[in-house]
């Protein structure tokens, strides 16, 4: 997932980039294409509000910002496609963004309505029912969020609800996302039950769209036995339309009187709107009121009270007058009706009762809404819209895109969008009627959809004709692994995947879902220090160990307490990566991240564990001289073991191919990079136990090449040193011969069990090529040997067609000698 141009790499930063460069250089080696790109999700309010309190435009302070972050990524030896780099507030990308756009809006996917929206004054502009959290605050700013009506712009995110629900079946995806996913979306069966309206004198309004009957959503009809009010949304038409009768008449229940009465975790806030509501079983005339807690986005906009079953709905009844039970009611365990023409029944047949009226009918609701693009703001994608008096609302011909934003305004942060002060933007000419009076939308476009379709340049970045051609999508598409935090399952995730639905019924995707294997990892924490029963966040340094042991703050020896909490300035708990670097070098800042926690789990940031990679690699280093001392002493002859060696050999055996076994898994399956790690300290240790009797031999050089080739996709120039120790020659031919090895390996260990095949080394003149099985029973003949090294896929890489002079079985040793060179 490409990041935010902030200025400063955090460790999150660097977690993220080590897995995906560890899966790419494990990919790499292995001689598949891989496509490990990188860019910057470049538009958005930070760079806006940070540019104004600077007094530097959005453009300089974001071009600044990246080539500081893409020094720092290269100084920790990612091994990015920096040719396929893409920039989202580059035209060259966002006219594509608009085509996107323009495209929605030709499918009747995209279009403007006058809604009540999510309005965050901080930051002044409109959030995404996404971006408001379970408090109601603003994702980014933490603001409460306001609620506005205002002419907006929306993607009909609903019109692939089904096709999204449906495609997570599909998804190699961490369970949790896919459960997220599934909530939003919401889908619900359920009941639609019609209440007629009337005045509150009885009358009804002919053609009056109030007296429309309420439709009420629920998965429980019996609730209706037990219902004494509805409860209608602030924004619900119904609402709308008293709110702007001078004669509606307010009784409110403010907050202040809920904390009075000591109801403080959901205030009971609304109108008594001057209309009745039928009961459709009893004929009684229910309370309607407007509430605040009542959501229009979800159901219908309107709820059955139910004061017997709901604590909420209690408060309500009783602060309005309406805890009266109806004439119908169920028994207080809910199990029976105890009054009306129902009398007596059990709840499922007064269910059944209920569903066999004409004024209920079964239907299925979702709780996912359309999707709310339009941005006050100036650092963002324009919406490519002309308003005409004559045409109405047309979009931007595909040739006049992109919609550049002008560089010459003021920006300020504050007052509606700042594209509206700037005529020269906002006068146009209409593509359609050629009339001088049109005007451009002044909305930017939500940064979501920026991110949307990114990943699809990076196949086909420089193509100027298209967002991406066929032949690159078709290579490329879908991405094989996407990495990202779990906070964008309902995000950033749902978005991509609309859009990439989208592209693919239009023919530019070649699959309707863009990402097939999703990690998500945890978040990078950090040491922080808090005064007891305090907010107060105290630097480490402030922190001593006082009496019996405690933490105490230095100077007045207060007791603090001391958590786990996510890397923030405020908190005094961030580390610069760029220091660890200088300090312990990129491979090991890399092995620790990969070491410390599964990529799944938050990672507790502690600089005083890293020591345990410092050692591993000093250890490592120690018995590899120690074997090339032994190894190298003579081309001709090598350390040879005794056959009472052969517990040895074969646990040393054992362990390098369950170090390959656990490589493959960890960089294919489960990305248990730690697991991998753990088992190649176990191979050197054992290597190191029994240094007197491996050291110098054919098998501990087959085990240290194997143990460096794992290596190198987590900590390429540690293992690319340690390598030319080893062999003495160039790395990277090696490297790729020896994953072909590994993956033989792999596939040999695979039938190891069945016919118990014995592990031999192969060497062609005198240089290790890779470990082969062989039956039992071939082992009794020299020409079964020798076909079956032959017959080996490794080996006939190797060769290349030629024939070997001859070939030396050392079956004690478990090796095999081609020599093609007398």
């Amino acid at each position: 997932m490409f990041p935010y141009p902030s200025g400063a790499l955090h460790m999150g930063h660097v977690r993220v980039y080590t897995i995906s460069d560890t899966l790419a250089r494990y990919h790499r080696a292995r001689g598949e294409s891989v496509l490990h790109p990188m860019g910057w999700d470049a538009f958005g309010l930070p760079a806006e509000n940070a540019a104004i309190e600077r007094g530097l435009s959005p453009v300089e302070w974001t071009q600044t910002n990246i080539s500081q972050m893409r020094q720092q990524l290269n100084q920790l030896n990612f091994q990015f496609d920096w040719e396929r780099e893409v920039t989202t507030c580059r035209p060259d990308y966002y006219r594509w963004t608009q085509w996107l756009f323009t495209q929605l809006y030709r499918h009747d996917l995209a279009y403007q309505r006058e809604a009540y929206v999510n309005w965050d004054p901080v930051d002044g502009t409109v959030l995404a029912n996404e971006q408001v959290d379970a408090e109601g605050r603003s994702w980014r700013s933490g603001a409460r969020v306001e609620r506005r009506r205002l002419n907006q712009w929306f993607v009909r995110l609903t019109h692939y609800r089904e096709a999204l629900l449906k495609g997570l079946a599909e998804l190699d995806w961490p369970e949790k996302v896919k459960q997220m996913q599934r909530h939003w979306i919401g889908r619900a069966e359920g009941y639609l039950i019609s209440f007629q309206l009337q005045e509150g004198d009885g009358s009804v309004r002919e053609g009056d769209k109030r007296q429309e009957p309420l439709r009420v959503f629920t998965t429980s009809p019996e609730k209706l036995l037990d219902t004494t009010f509805l409860g209608v949304s602030r924004e619900h038409a119904l609402s709308e339309g008293y709110s702007r009768d001078t004669h509606l008449k307010h009784t409110s229940s403010s907050e202040a009187d809920c904390e009075r009465e000591g109801i403080r975790q959901e205030t009971v806030r609304g109108e008594l709107l001057p209309v009745r509501a039928v009961h459709p079983i009893t004929g009684e005339l229910l309370p309607v009121l407007k509430l605040d807690h009542v959501v229009q986005e979800y159901g219908t906009g309107v709820v059955m009270g139910v004061p017997a079953r709901n604590k909420r709905d209690a408060r309500v009844a009783e602060h309005w007058g309406c805890a009266a039970v109806s004439g119908v009611a169920l028994s207080p365990d809910g199990t029976r009706v105890q009054s009306g023409d129902m009398l007596g029944m059990s709840v499922e047949d007064a269910r059944g009762v209920i569903l066999s009226q004409n004024w209920i009918q079964a239907s299925e609701q979702f709780r996912l809404r359309d999707w709310l693009i339009s941005r006050q703001r100036y650092w963002g994608c324009p919406i490519p819209m002309v308003h005409c008096p004559t045409c109405g609302t047309i979009p931007v011909p595909e040739q006049e895109l992109p919609v550049l934003l002008p560089t010459d305004l003021q920006l300020t942060g504050r007052g509606s969008s700042p594209l509206r002060t700037c005529q020269q933007f906002t006068s146009t000419v209409c593509p359609q009627c050629g009339s001088l009076h049109a005007q451009r939308e002044t909305d930017t476009m939500d940064t979501f959809i920026d991110s949307s379709w990114y990943y699809m340049r990076y196949c086909d970045p420089q193509n100027g004709s298209a967002l991406c051609g066929v032949k690159a999508a078709r290579r490329w598409l879908p991405v094989d692994t996407y990495i990202g935090g779990i906070e964008h399952a309902v995000l950033h995730l749902l978005y991509a995947r609309f859009v990439s639905h989208f592209l693919y019924d239009l023919g530019v995707s070649p699959e309707p879902e863009p990402f097939r294997k999703l990690i998500t990892q945890g978040m990078v924490t950090g040491k922080t220090y808090r005064l007891i029963g305090s907010l107060r966040y105290i630097q480490p340094e402030q922190v001593e160990t006082g009496a019996g042991g405690v933490l105490v703050e230095r100077g007045s020896q207060q007791r603090v307490e001391m958590f786990w909490e996510k890397m923030s300035k405020s908190k005094y708990n961030g580390v610069n990566p760029q220091v660890m670097v200088e300090k312990y070098g990129a491979d090991v800042v890399r092995l620790f991240l990969l070491f410390k926690s599964p990529p799944h789990l938050d990672l507790q940031w502690d600089e005083t564990a890293i020591v345990g990679i410092v050692r591993w690699r000093a250890k490592l280093e120690g018995i590899l001289a120690e074997h090339v001392r032994h190894y190298h002493a003579s081309q001709d002859t090598h350390r040879e073991t005794a056959p009472a060696d052969g517990e040895v050999l074969e646990g040393l055996e054992s362990l390098t191919q369950r170090a390959v076994h656990v490589s493959t898994q960890a960089m294919t399956h489960i990305f248990n990079f730690n697991s991998l790690i753990a088992q190649l300290m176990k191979l050197t240790n054992y290597i190191r136990k029994h240094k007197d009797v491996l050291s110098g031999t054919h098998a501990c050089q087959h085990s240290l090449r194997t143990l460096l080739a794992l290596l190198h996709p987590m900590a390429p120039h540690i293992s690319t040193d340690l390598w030319s120790r080893l062999e003495r020659d160039t790395y990277s031919p090696t490297i790729r011969a020896m994953c072909r090895g590994i993956k033989a390996d792999t596939a040999g260990q695979e039938h190891q069990g069945a016919g118990k095949p014995i592990p031999f080394s192969v060497l062609l003149d005198n240089q290790w090529v890779c470990t082969i099985y062989i039956p039992l029973g071939v082992t009794d003949s020299e020409e079964g040997i020798r076909q079956a090294v032959l017959a080996h896929p490794c080996v006939q890489a190797v060769l290349g067609g030629q024939q070997p002079c001859r070939m030396v079985s050392q079956i004690n040793q478990k090796t095999i000698v081609l020599i093609t060179k007398e």
